[in-house]
């Protein structure tokens, strides 16, 4: 059956063109994924080594005794900033998700970490619009597509040339003929897209020899597939009424537009309007309320410094006493920031958590939604990032205030027992284990089709 439905594929002309222009596509998204990531490499590299080079000047220069070296206060405020990265994951340049919308690097300072939380990078209108093209976006739009093309007349077009009334008539069933056949396409489509995504990986550079790389990409063979299934299955429902051609094409076109268009779009305006974010502007007027406060609270510090210290009057503070002011300054805005950014955090999760619910909606939303999981980039990998690099931000912070409010300097040694930021990877199987009840569902929806599909197929005519 196999060699069958091939040798007609090829006379028709379709399928090989079409699942070579799906590989193709795959290929060209994963080296588009590639270079996004490797663009990401790149600021990071160029940060890291930077970061490397004024710790080694700094190093050097309070081995000197160079006072903006030795002060605690100028180096933890105003000098150096640790870069706190999120490195690529495995699987990242198969599917950008949130990837070109949420930071991948934090300039981490003694102060407060609404410094970095609230700091936004202007960028492309258009690409943050449109999204980054990508592998997982080729399976999730573009494949539904390939599988509609190869069965929307899998039975109504060997109904019109009378070829199933001839397979009955040889003394084989109607359901079992039809079955053959789109097993027989489903086939070729499955084999031909596990190629590609293998191949997409090489040429994206995923450790395919590595556990942390090979089990999420036979996962993603395993979401690609359960989605092609579906596809199928449902060609197969359509096809088991008595309809033309056309219209089979029209309802399966119709269900593309419904269930990977519009639903994943009113997933996500749901989300977005029920949990809606604090607005940008309201963050902005907090900042500024916040700064004022503690900058008249940091002028009451000055004046009382001034007022133990006649001598000083009309001079400046002392460097320690000015650093320990700005950490009292830091301390304050970051106190009265944390509100408001615990907000966006919570309204963020609320968002995430309605989408988890809604996916269930659309096999689309399913499959986009395990593809970004297992490639990092649904934000929940993000969040982690953002979550360590805040509680690094409060060791950091400590490391420098500790040294500055007992007035001690800081020499060579201390430059070397700097903490430095190190991203922790969630573990693979707490990954694999998110994606696990959205796969069973798709099953689920798959055998349900099939066996619908299959109740028709048992009173369908086959003239």
């Amino acid at each position: 059956m196999l060699r069958r439905e091939w040798q007609l594929l090829r006379r028709e002309g379709l399928a090989p063109w079409a699942l070579v222009a799906l590989a193709l596509l795959l290929l060209a998204a994963a080296l588009n994924g590639r270079a996004l990531l490797g663009a990401h490499g790149a600021t990071a590299a160029a940060l890291q080594e930077e970061t490397e080079s004024t710790l080694k000047a700094l190093a050097d220069q309070a081995a000197r005794g160079v006072p903006t070296a030795t002060s605690p206060g100028a180096v933890g405020y105003s000098v150096l900033a640790e870069p706190a990265l999120l490195p690529r994951a495995p699987l990242g340049a198969l599917a950008i998700g949130q990837g070109d919308l949420l930071p991948f690097h934090y300039a981490v300072t003694a102060r407060g970490p609404y410094t970095f939380l609230t700091r936004t990078e202007p960028d492309n209108s258009l690409r943050l619009a449109t999204g980054n093209f990508d592998a997982a976006f080729v399976i999730v739009w573009l494949l539904p597509l390939v599988v509609i093309a190869l069965s929307f007349g899998i039975v109504s077009a060997e109904r019109e040339r009378g070829v199933l009334a001839i397979a009955v008539v040889s003394g084989t069933s109607a359901p079992r003929f039809v079955v053959g056949k789109l097993l027989a396409r489903a086939a070729l489509v499955v084999g031909a897209l596990w190629v590609a995504i293998v191949a997409a990986a090489l040429v994206a550079g995923v450790p395919v020899g590595r556990p942390e790389g090979a089990l999420p990409l036979l996962a993603w063979l395993v979401v690609a597939t359960l989605y092609a299934a579906f596809w199928f299955a449902l060609a197969l429902w359509v096809n088991a009424v008595p309809r033309s051609s056309d219209q089979n094409a029209s309802l399966l076109a119709g269900a593309w537009l419904v269930l990977v268009i519009l639903a994943p779009a009113l997933t996500n305006l749901a989300a977005t309007t029920v949990f809606a974010a604090p607005s940008r502007v309201e963050l902005t007027t907090e900042l500024r309320e916040a700064t004022e406060a503690a900058d008249r609270e940091a002028a009451a510090d000055r004046d009382q410094y001034f007022f133990d210290h006649p001598e000083m009057q009309g001079g400046e503070m002392d460097r320690t006493a000015y650093f320990q002011s700005v950490a009292r300054t830091e301390a304050s805005i970051s106190k009265a920031m944390a509100p408001l950014l615990e907000r966006f955090e919570v309204q963020a999760l609320r968002q995430q958590g309605l989408v988890e619910v809604l996916q269930y909606l659309s096999p689309a939303t399913l499959a986009w939604q395990s593809l970004t999981a297992l490639a990092g980039s649904d934000g929940a990998r993000h969040r982690e990032f953002r979550a360590q690099a805040v509680a690094f931000q409060g060791g950091w912070s400590e490391f420098f205030a500790s040294r500055l409010m007992r007035g001690a300097s800081l020499g060579p040694a201390d430059y070397a027992a700097l903490p430095r930021f190190r991203f922790a990877e969630p573990a693979t199987a707490s990954v694999l284990a998110r994606v696990a009840l959205p796969l069973a569902v798709l099953a689920l929806l798959v055998a349900l089709l099939a066996w619908l599909a299959l109740r028709r197929l048992r009173r369908l005519p086959v003239t």
